[in-house]
C-alpha cells in the first residue's frame, strides 16, 4: 500500500484490474523506489496521514466502503451527521481533517460545545428536541416541535444553535422569565388558563387591596406582571396606608 496525495487515502500496489484487484483498489504499480510500501491500508494511513483519522482514511482506501459509521460535526447547522452511505442522519465524510466520534453525544459535546445539547442531538436525527425556549415576543416560552403541527410550537421553527433549551416550561420560565409570575408564566406557554395564586395585591382602582382570584370580592381577578404579590390582606393594606377604608 502507498499513499495516495489526492484522495486522503491509500492505494494498493498492483495493476487495475488485475487478479490482485479484487476489490478496485489498485491504483498502479508504483515503479519509483523512492515511495514507501506498507503492508496494509491501516499502516499507511497511520504512517503517511497522521492529519488524516485513521479509521477515515482506511475506510476511503476501501472502495466497498459504507462509511466509518462515526459521527462528526457539520456547521452551519449545529448538529453531527453519520458517515455513512443510507440512514437517518448519513452524509459521507468530505474532509480530511474531519474529527469523528462515536455517538452523537460525544460529537455535540466535544465538536459542537458551543451549541446547545438538546438542539444538536435532535437534529442530528432530523428532529426537534420538544423541549421549551423563550418567545421573543410574549413573555412565555414556547416549544421546540415542527412550527404549525401544534400551537405551542414555536413559528417559525426554532433554528438559534446556542438558545438554552429547557426540559420543562417551569425550568424555562423560572430561569429567563424570573419577572413575570411563574404560575401565570407556564400557564401562557402551556396554553391554559392561570390559577389563583392566593397572593393579594393593591387594586389603584377601588383604592384597596385584592385577591389573585377570578370570582366575587374579595377577588379582583388574576394579578398582572407587574403588580406586587403580598402573601395576605394585612400586608398588602400596610403597604397603601392611605387607604384607610383598605
Amino acid at each position: 500500500w502507498y499513499i495516495d496525495y489526492s484522495g486522503t487515502k491509500c492505494v494498493r500496489d498492483c495493476a487495475p484490474g488485475g487478479s490482485l484487484d479484487t476489490n478496485n483498489e489498485c491504483a498502479g504499480i508504483i515503479d519509483d523506489a523512492w515511495v514507501p510500501l506498507y503492508p496494509t491500508a491501516g499502516t499507511c494511513c497511520g504512517t503517511t496521514l497522521p492529519w488524516v483519522d485513521n479509521e477515515l482514511c482506511e475506510s476511503n482506501s476501501d472502495p466497498s466502503s459504507t462509511g466509518t459509521d462515526k459521527y462528526y460535526a457539520v456547521n452551519p447547522g449545529g448538529k453531527c451527521l453519520r458517515d455513512c452511505d443510507v440512514g437517518l442522519g448519513c452524509a459521507r465524510v468530505t474532509g480530511a481533517s474531519t474529527v469523528l466520534h462515536n455517538t452523537i453525544t460525544e460529537c455535540c459535546t466535544i465538536s459542537q460545545n458551543w451549541v446547545d445539547d438538546m438542539f444538536c442531538a435532535s437534529r442530528s436525527i432530523d428532529s426537534y428536541s420538544n423541549g421549551w425556549i423563550v418567545d421573543g415576543t410574549n413573555p412565555k416560552c414556547v416549544q421546540d416541535c415542527a412550527a404549525g403541527s401544534s400551537p405551542l410550537c414555536a413559528n417559525p421553527d426554532h433554528d438559534s444553535p446556542s438558545t438554552r433549551i429547557f426540559a420543562t416550561p417551569t425550568e424555562c420560565c423560572q430561569t429567563n422569565l424570573n419577572w413575570v409570575d411563574l404560575a401565570r408564566c407556564v400557564a401562557d406557554s402551556q396554553g391554559t388558563t392561570p390559577t389563583s395564586s392566593g397572593d393579594w395585591y393593591v387594586d389603584y382602582t377601588v383604592q384597596g387591596c385584592v385577591e389573585d382570584c377570578v370570582g366575587p370580592p374579595p377577588c379582583g381577578g388574576l394579578r398582572e406582571n407587574w403588580e406586587f404579590p403580598w402573601p395576605n390582606r394585612a400586608s398588602c393594606c400596610a403597604s397603601v396606608p392611605w387607604y384607610t377604608s383598605c
